[in-house]
């Protein structure tokens, strides 16, 4: 290949990543599991050994929690170069692929447009612009690897090359267990474009896919994630599988109303469903009738329907009917179709239409991209963008409720009410809403209600139980929240709400344990050591209240309550001028606080008195 192809083509897949996608770097992060893997995730200080030991998040990928574990010690909690390593992954993925389709076909512009559909296709921004979805890129990256290493050991069989081909597909095994479907993929580009027949050296990589299968399925099984057939049975999986496969297949090539989340429907239309199987056997067929006069057309069409399997919903995760993270992979296999069917065509139609086709796409990126700036955002184009969606309405009136705009979020907690009045979270975030409000009657009301539908639900008894503390009701308050802890007893919040429980109840070495737990969670929360100092404080152990009051100081230098709290501790102890510095810098940050003058008068009295 010519340097300007080996070189320009991958050199231009990076730019234009990152010119598509640079900005995410302003984003922050979006309240849709972007808590629960890094902002909430209480094990992200736990070491390297947790990472390859645990099933947290239902999920089992102990390089994607290294990758995080590794970004938390490079730039901590910064979302915007926690937005960039995936850019920067995605971008290395694209141009990997199109080193590993050149290596195989030799075919260098239909090579680089399935590159560039990769990196440009709206499909991809939710696996890219999500921070949760670091498995999907990183995955994507040894996918990559596994492809063009195998490219290279095809063309020269040794044993080194073969041991780098399992190496990147243990590597993605360990990513998102969605990698399993590699095998069969090797076993399709043996058939074309390499013309081989090697089906032995894949049982190594057979073994590998099935054993993290079943670890994945157990992992996710016993994190609840997995649906029985008694809650979603084998007829709607398969009606939905169907329809996913088509509705996917069309978004490739007309990329509309995309968005975040499309809520399961187990009533799918008659017609819809035979609709869908009829044009899915169809196409499977022509795609087969054409294998001896265009092999791309079959195996570019079997890459599609392989690599979906694993999430087309006959074994139902969540409660999404289809992802568009999904197809980060599988719509390489239409774009090899769309590229090596236009590579029959002349040229000067085929370089245009190519171009304009990866422009368009780009553009709608662009604007695909932007939704993904703030959980409102978000959540409020998945409304707009599809109809009815419950989902998406619950998640934009919980995010409008934390940011306290309850006005604005009053309508979407009807909307998502009248539509599914079962719904657990509809009644968590109606009693969010009327307690913020402090409306606690009718709030304990709707977090009874959530209970009833789900007693198992943590935030429902959470919720539950800080209204109790509200209305003073300590004990009953109390066994709530130990419910919400036994459901989940590593949630930091949970335990300061019983540490607050416990300081209000007058019971100060129980706070002081609570706050402790949250501390040793949470390390990094200026909050959790503020509240730990202060419950200290009123158990005078004021020594350590003043370390703790520090810490919080040295994570929030502006904390004017931190400040304030310290200088007490410190007059109580004696050291008074220690006691001053920190009343005055309390008037630093707050020039109208009375009690920070008062206090360094009192200092100043104490300290002339003393012997």
């Amino acid at each position: 290949m010519p340097v300007i192809k080996r070189i320009w083509i991958p050199a231009g897949l990076v730019a234009a990543v990152l010119a598509l996608y640079w900005r995410v770097g302003s984003f922050g992060f979006v309240d849709y599991d972007d808590d629960l893997y890094l902002l909430r995730n209480p094990h992200l200080h736990d070491g390297v050994g947790w990472a390859f030991r645990t099933g947290y998040a239902a999920n089992w990928h102990p390089l994607t929690w290294l990758s995080y574990l590794a970004g938390m010690q490079m730039y901590g909690l910064d979302p915007g170069w926690h937005h960039l390593t995936n850019v920067l992954l995605h971008a290395a993925s694209a141009a990997i692929f199109f080193a590993a389709f050149y290596r195989m076909i030799k075919a260098a512009w239909p090579s680089a447009f399935v590159a560039f559909a990769f990196a440009l296709h709206p499909l991809h921004v939710e696996a890219v612009a999500w921070v949760a979805e670091r498995k999907e890129v990183l995955s994507g990256l040894f996918w990559a690897l596994s492809l063009w290493t195998y490219a290279i050991y095809a063309g020269r069989r040794g044993v080194w090359r073969y041991l780098l081909v399992l190496a990147m597909f243990a590597a993605g095994l360990m990513s998102k267990s969605m990698i399993v479907t590699l095998p069969f993929v090797l076993l399709l580009v043996d058939v074309w474009p390499l013309k081989r027949r090697a089906v032995v050296e894949k049982i190594p990589m057979f073994a590998m896919a099935a054993a993290a299968s079943m670890v994945t399925y157990l992992v996710q099984q016993s994190g609840g994630a997995v649906s029985t057939l008694a809650q979603v049975p084998f007829g709607p999986r398969l009606e939905n599988a169907l329809v996913s496969y088509v509705v996917y297949a069309l978004k490739f090539f007309w990329p509309s109303n995309l968005a975040v989340i499309y809520p399961y429907d187990s009533d799918l239309p008659v017609w819809m469903v035979a609709a869908s199987a009829a044009a899915l056997i169809a196409i499977t067929a022509f795609a087969v009738l054409q294998f001896r006069a265009r092999p791309y057309l079959t195996i570019g069409w079997l890459w599609f329907l392989g690599t979906l399997v694993p999430v087309i919903g006959l074994v139902q995760i969540g409660v999404q009917s289809r992802a568009d993270r999904y197809t980060y992979i599988p719509t390489i296999g239409l774009a090899i179709a769309v590229a090596w069917g236009g590579a029959e065509l002349p040229r000067r139609i085929v370089a245009p239409a190519a171009a304009i086709l990866c422009a368009a796409w780009a553009a709608v990126s662009w604007v695909q991209i932007g939704y993904w700036q703030d959980s409102v955002a978000l959540f409020r184009h998945a409304v707009e963008a599809t109809d009815g969606n419950w989902m998406a309405m619950a998640a934009l009136g919980h995010t409008l409720i934390e940011q306290n705009r309850l006005d604005e979020a009053q309508p979407y907690l009807v909307e998502t009410l009248r539509l599914r009045p079962t719904l657990p979270e509809a009644h968590i975030n109606a009693g969010a809403a009327l307690s913020k409000r402090d409306q606690f009657p009718a709030a304990e009301a709707e977090y009874r209600r959530a209970v009833a539908l789900e007693p198992g639900n943590p935030d429902a008894r959470e919720g539950l139980g800080v209204v109790l503390i509200e209305e003073q009701r300590y004990p009953e308050a109390e066994s709530h929240l130990m419910e919400a802890l036994r459901a989940r007893p590593d949630d930091a919040d949970t335990h300061y709400n019983l540490g607050r429980l416990y300081g209000l109840a007058g019971q100060p070495n129980r706070a002081v344990a609570e706050f402790r737990e949250a501390v040793r969670l949470k390390p990094e929360s200026a909050e959790d050591h503020y509240n730990l100092g202060t419950a200290l404080a009123a158990a005078e152990q004021f020594d350590e209240a003043a370390a703790e009051l520090r810490s919080a100081i040295a994570l929030n230098p502006g904390y004017a309550r931190a400040h304030f709290n310290l200088a007490g501790a410190l007059a109580t102890l004696g050291r008074y001028d220690e006691a001053m510095a920190e009343f005055r810098e309390v008037l630093r940050i707050d020039p109208g606080s009375e009690q920070a003058r008062q206090g360094i008068e009192e200092c100043m009295r104490l300290k002339s008195e003393r012997p």
